[in-house]
């Protein structure tokens, strides 16, 4: 039996009711409880709403909402957003904690120094102002344009930090490895935070919400 558009608006309204507004988990789910509830009334042999409640009390545990160490207290999510959004954001630690490793080891290893001078400063300063243009611009884009994302969450969570410490290096007089040294660690959160937004662009273009 196929659920007809007005119950599967049912389920999707009862999706919003429990906090999950992400569209990338959100319509997976209304895809899910959908086909859940057709085979409860098939195999049971009960109404659409008995159904439903039944369908919904397994699946209610992972509703509910809870914080996490990983992406900071004060945020709130159902379990299952927030399980999503951890899993994310781990590899994206594991990812910048390599980077980390590995720039530092080049520089000690090969004493890479960068000359002080004007151009060195310029060039340096001109890629921290690009970078913080592009964040700004991805940031009006992703949060003014289009329907939220467990994607969209994990660049608004990486920009401020991201545009406080260009700022800084933009504006700093002076130029020093450590600040090319930190800059280029800037690059790779930038990077990443590329390909989330790249990311939720696809999810918006799969479910034709653009």
């Amino acid at each position: 039996m196929k659920l007809t558009t007005e119950q599967i608006a049912i389920i999707s309204d009862y999706i919003d009711y429990c906090g999950i507004k992400e569209i990338d988990i959100k319509l997976e789910l209304v895809d899910h409880i959908a086909s859940q509830t057709e085979e409860a009334i098939v195999m049971d042999d009960i109404s659409f709403e008995q159904a439903l409640r039944e369908v919904m009390a397994n699946w209610y545990p992972l509703f509910i909402k809870e914080k996490s160490f990983h992406i900071g207290l004060f945020y709130t999510f159902p379990k299952i957003v927030m399980k999503k959004i951890e899993a994310r954001i781990k590899k994206t630690y594991i990812y910048l904690a390599i980077s980390f490793i590995l720039w530092t080891l080049l520089t000690f290893a090969l004493k890479l120094e960068f000359s002080i001078n004007e151009i060195t400063n310029s060039v340096v300063n001109f890629i921290s102002i690009a970078i913080g243009i592009a964040v700004v611009s991805i940031l009006i884009r992703i949060n003014f344009k289009t329907k939220p994302t467990t994607y969209r969450f994990l660049v608004n969570q990486s920009s401020p930090v991201l545009l406080l410490l260009l700022f800084i290096y933009a504006f700093d007089a002076e130029m020093n490895s450590l600040k090319v040294y930190f800059l280029a660690l800037v690059f790779v959160q930038f990077v990443f935070m590329c390909i989330n937004f790249d990311n939720h662009i696809k999810c918006i273009k799969k479910y034709h919400l653009a």
